[in-house]
């Protein structure tokens, strides 16, 4: 299993906090992220049924991730 820093809940309740509001180009780069990983996930043919910011995870090198797929299925093709 990968280790990754924070959830995008947890880094939205660290930023509001600091500074009272989240960059555009941030939330602009992590919608783009999340969207990328739906967009392959309707490729497998997997739909993910539980997006939200908890199960958005973050590290400091950029990546955005997806996870708990337990609430996910299988399309049928």
């Amino acid at each position: 299993m990968e280790l990754m820093d924070s959830s995008l809940h947890d880094f939205y309740i660290l930023v509001h906090k600091a500074q009272n509001r989240m960059d555009e180009d941030i939330l602009g780069f992590i919608a783009h992220e999340i969207l990328a990983a739906l967009s392959y996930c309707n490729a497998m043919n997997v739909i993910h049924l539980d997006v939200k910011p908890k199960n958005v995870l973050l590290n400091r090198k950029g990546e955005v991730k997806l996870c708990d797929f337990g609430e996910s299925r299988f399309l049928k093709g």
